[in-house]
């Protein structure tokens, strides 16, 4: 995905689809976007049967309707063995883009971190582990986001 958007040169946008609601195709089709972005909100129950995951299987939906997906693993509550199996699936019905989440990107710094430059520096070690694009968290906090760093102030 990262190389077909890179040679398109033009803006692109993305729409975040959350498996709890209902997937309207026409409104979807008319808004067109890059790439769906299909939010991970499953419970330990899905994982029983990872063939059921809702979020695999919403992926699975759009890319037969022709769409870019990226689907989100929220590994917090994972094994590895769990993991894994999640992947093995994803990449069987051919969803090959993930954004495993639980890591840098927020505006006002993770919850967990102990500063902004912490952020920064995993931030920097993801991209220096080959992340392939970033997608920041969003906030409902302007001030936050307008005081946020920059790239000036921290270059990746």
């Amino acid at each position: 995905m990262r190389e077909e958007l890179i040679r398109s040169a033009i803006s692109f946008f993305s729409v975040e689809i959350c498996t709890n609601r209902e997937l309207d195709t026409n409104l979807l089709a008319v808004v067109n976007p890059s790439f769906c972005s299909v939010t991970w909100h499953t419970t330990l129950t899905d994982l029983r049967n990872v063939e059921g995951i809702p979020a695999i299987s919403l992926g699975k939906e759009l890319l037969h309707r022709g769409y870019n997906v990226l689907l989100h693993l929220a590994g917090r509550n994972l094994n590895k063995c769990q993991v894994l199996a999640i992947l093995n699936l994803a990449k069987r019905v051919g969803v090959i883009n993930i954004l495993a989440l639980q890591g840098a990107g927020y505006p006002e710094k993770h919850p967990k971190s102990k500063s902004v430059d912490e952020d920064i520096r995993y931030l920097k070690e993801k991209v220096s582990n080959g992340v392939d694009f970033i997608i920041t968290q969003a906030t409902y906090d302007f001030d936050a986001l307008k005081n946020s760093p920059n790239a000036v102030e921290h270059p990746i």
